[in-house]
């Protein structure tokens, strides 16, 4: 009888430490990319080689790969990386990629 309720802590004592050690999976480290050279990443931020511009954080979550950009829905040549409005028309830039069809 002793040796069943010893076996029976053990398996419980083993599942609980299996269970802390999966759960404390380590953080996913931030990947920076060019706005205008998507496929110019890095691990740290920086600046782009190419065009000498500062490297932004890409989107977590996402299938988009590259950083967030975006566009005027009107005129799709202005890119920026922030948030504003278009040179051009003055319309609000939305993400690109989600632009209204």
């Amino acid at each position: 009888m002793k040796r069943l309720i010893i076996i029976m802590l053990l398996v419980v004592c083993s599942t609980a430490v299996f269970a802390q050690k999966k759960s404390q999976s380590k953080p996913a480290k931030a990947r920076y990319a060019c706005t205008m050279h998507p496929d110019v990443t890095s691990s740290k931020p920086g600046k782009c080689p190419k065009c000498d511009s500062k490297l932004v954080v890409q989107r977590k979550g996402s299938k988009q790969t590259g950083p967030i950009v975006y566009t005027c829905s009107m005129h799709p040549d202005v890119v920026s990386n922030k948030e504003g409005k278009c040179s051009q028309c003055g319309m609000e830039l939305v993400v690109k990629g989600k632009e209204k069809k």
